[in-house]
């Protein structure tokens, strides 16, 4: 069975190492969970990380259609606007990507790369090397026509109906929802004016807070829908991968090979099989091939002794044609022999029959379809040629 353990990573982490974790066996199913430091964390053949809080940045920018080769520089260009620090400080990730009029709006997660450096290199010295790295702001769902609103105890992220995700940090909920009371009228406004204004708001509170009183949600300029509790390791594996490109993960790369391991092994093991089939095939050929090359070089060393074997075959054959008339037999070019094949072969009756020096001349009816005779005839061992409506036969050129 294959356990995950996901880790909660906050701003304050590896300064304060204890965090919130979640174990969850094959099926996701909670096996455990707590609040503990390294030490106190439970074994699980996969450890994966969650960036909590405002560590990452969840951004939309419109790009013209290019080359995937020229997206990084496209994307450095757009982000310029958006954020405070240099771009190339960055790591970046891109989330989607869609069509609006001529360009692609295009969402993008940004991580400082010293965090990124910073909590790999911890998670390796702890012996707990990360596969998967994800940013808080993609596991809020995005509902259609609602915003959502998921509160924990220090974190509260706003998900504005199908856009990026904003994270705000706060030491209580009630603290949260006053910065959010603050924001919400601005996030709104920009709403109002695209007529994209949100029917609800829906709060999900997490098991571990207290859910925030009439008194303190009553300032907020929507209307409140309460929602199911607030679960953040539920929609981790919906959220875009941050090891990527120069934070790749190892041993992501190594979970892959281990899932086509066995049918790798499998085609392998059949590619050796039927190379050695193959092979003991073609060898076995090569010996008969050998063997009956070597019976026939003897027979023809037994029937004509002292001659050179240049073609074998049709040596023989023309020994055996002086043999046969020596012995009163029809030679291959005689006339009754090649009246005989002719008939054999085609079945077609000439009108006239003449015979000169061992050539066969028949003259055969208008209709007769000479190109097919010619084949035919060829494959009995007769040549064969066409002439004016005629036929010249005579026994196949031997060397």
């Amino acid at each position: 069975m294959t356990t995950r353990l996901l880790i909660r990573i906050d701003e304050h982490w590896p300064r304060d190492p204890a965090t919130h974790w979640v174990l969850l066996d094959a099926a996701n199913t909670v096996v455990q969970q707590g609040h503990s430091g390294p030490a106190h964390w439970p074994a699980a053949d996969v450890c994966e990380g969650v960036l909590a809080g405002a560590q990452s940045t969840w951004l939309e920018v419109l790009l013209p259609a290019s080359p995937r080769r020229e997206r990084p520089r496209l994307l450095s260009y757009a982000l310029e606007e958006h954020l405070v620090g240099d771009p190339d400080t960055q790591h970046v990730t891109v989330t989607h990507s869609h069509p609006e009029d001529k360009l692609n709006r295009t969402g993008v997660i940004t991580v400082a790369r010293a965090r990124m450096t910073q909590v790999l290199a911890q998670f390796a010295q702890i012996g707990r090397p990360l596969r998967r790295l994800c940013s808080a702001l993609e596991t809020v769902p995005a509902a259609e026509g609602h915003w959502v609103l998921a509160v924990d105890a220090h974190c509260a992220i706003l998900r504005p109906g199908l856009e990026p995700a904003i994270a705000f940090d706060g030491s209580t909920p009630e603290a949260l929802l006053a910065a959010l009371s603050s924001a919400l009228p601005i996030a709104l406004s920009r709403r109002r004016a695209s007529t994209a204004f949100p029917a609800a708001l829906q709060l999900r509170i997490a098991d571990t807070c207290t859910t925030p009183d009439t008194g303190a949600t009553a300032s907020l300029p929507l209307r409140i829908e309460p929602g199911p509790a607030w679960h953040w390791w539920e929609h981790v594996d919906a959220a875009s991968n941050l090891l990527h490109g120069e934070f790749a993960s190892r041993q992501g790369r190594d979970a892959q090979w281990q899932r086509f391991r066995a049918p790798a092994t499998i085609v392998a093991i059949s590619a050796v099989a039927l190379f050695v089939v193959n092979l003991t095939q073609v060898l076995g050929q090569r010996q008969a091939l050998a063997e009956l090359e070597a019976r026939s070089a003897r027979l023809f060393e037994q029937a004509l002794p002292g001659t050179p074997a240049v073609a074998p075959a049709a040596q023989l054959g023309r020994a055996l044609d002086r043999a046969r008339r020596q012995a009163g037999q029809l030679g291959t070019d005689d006339l009754l022999a090649l009246l005989h094949g002719h008939l054999a072969a085609t079945g077609v009756t000439p009108l006239t029959v003449s015979y000169e020096a061992g050539t066969l001349s028949l003259a055969l009816p208008p209709q007769t379809e000479l190109s097919v005779l010619l084949t035919r005839l060829s494959l009995h061992g007769i040549n064969a040629q066409a002439r004016e409506g005629s036929l010249l036969l005579s026994a196949a050129p031997q060397p």
